[in-house]
């Protein structure tokens, strides 16, 4: 799954083989692991831009 935060200019994304979120800056700058343990199965992301 991938999630482009417009407004904050991120990428989000799930990795299902290592199951963790990930987050970079939109030119792929700067990877980072957000949630590394708990995700059985991460398939899907939702992203509310405006809200933060």
């Amino acid at each position: 799954a991938l999630a482009v935060d417009w407004i904050g200019k991120n990428l989000y994304w799930c990795d299902v083989e290592r199951k963790m979120l990930e987050v970079s800056k939109s030119n792929g700058l700067y990877p980072t692991v957000l949630v590394s343990s708990g995700l059985k199965n991460p398939t899907d992301l939702a992203l509310d831009a405006q809200t933060g």
